[in-house]
């Protein structure tokens, strides 16, 4: 039997990855979930799961874990979702055949983000309903190809599924449910440290004088075949170490946090910033910190 969906998951949390798999497990539905990172599994991992150790920046991860996949469908989730449904499996293969394994539709399923519902048209994007990790067929990326290489950690999703839509994908609201788990005080996420540099990439590509356009042509710049495994594409952030042991080592909360007081990374720091950036010697200073650090 072949594989129905599978499931992306990049990860450097595998204490999460057992219950991620319970809320999804079921045989009623052929499935696999694929988790990228790079922290080796804390115990034995179910036979339709496979791991690939892999310590390259999280969007160049969700390309790992698609070029590795089997399933006919695809979805990417992160680690810590929580699904408020029961056997949700099942329910996006009665939602593929309801629609007819229609290589157009993307199966949104609803989610909620601290509270707040994902669910809705995006005032930035002009109102426009953009889905939140839906079920995709594999086949849509022979047409509009996969994830853009320029994002380093987050926001290439969006990019992707708006390519989707322009190729005149439409959304199906799927009745599968998900809440994001609210985060431990003071841990930082991706998002947080690089929503801001990759959502001006986005901006670059889908916006003209500050407007959105669908309509724009888009050529994204697709990761080869070369060394995916091990080493970032750039821009590559903080995924910039080719070395295993020196990835863990930048990465410590000790190194981080020295590193965090070198780059100035405090709220006051980004303050004084933003109200001076035009000055000639803070633009220099910037530009040196970004250099070393970024």
């Amino acid at each position: 039997m072949s594989i129905l969906i599978s499931i992306i998951c990049k990860s450097r949390r595998p204490e999460l990855w057992k219950s991620f798999y319970n809320q999804f497990k079921t045989d009623k539905v052929d499935f696999e979930i694929i988790f990228i990172g790079p922290f080796l599994p804390k115990e034995k991992l179910s036979e339709n799961c496979k791991f690939i150790h892999s310590f390259v920046k999280p969007s160049q991860c969700d390309e790992i874990g698609i070029r590795y996949s089997s399933g006919k469908y695809i979805c990417i989730f992160a680690d810590d979702l929580i699904s408020k449904t029961s056997d949700p499996l099942n329910i996006f293969k009665n939602e593929i055949e309801t629609n007819n394994y229609n290589e157009q539709i993307l199966i949104n399923p609803k989610a909620k983000s601290h509270g707040d519902s994902l669910n809705k048209p995006l005032k930035d994007f002009n109102y426009l309903y953009v889905p939140w990790a839906p079920l995709f067929r594999r086949s849509i990326l022979e047409k509009i190809n996969s994830f853009d290489s320029r994002f380093i950690a987050v926001l290439h999703d969006t990019d992707l599924y708006l390519r989707m839509l322009q190729h005149g994908c439409k959304i199906f609201d799927s009745e599968v449910e998900f809440v994001e788990e609210t985060r431990k005080k003071f841990e930082t996420s991706i998002f947080q440290e690089y929503a801001a540099r990759d959502r001006s990439q986005l901006t670059k590509m889908w916006f003209v004088n500050k407007k959105f356009s669908l309509k724009i042509n888009q050529k994204n710049k697709i990761y080869s075949r070369e060394n995916i495994l091990n080493i970032s594409y750039k821009p590559k952030g903080k995924w910039r170490f080719s070395n295993y042991y020196a990835f863990l080592f930048f990465n410590s909360k000790i190194i981080r946090g020295f590193l965090k007081i070198l780059k100035f990374d405090f709220p006051i720091f980004h303050k004084f910033y933003y109200n001076h950036k035009e000055n000639f010697f803070i633009k220099i200073f910037a530009r040196a910190i970004k250099k070393i650090f970024y």
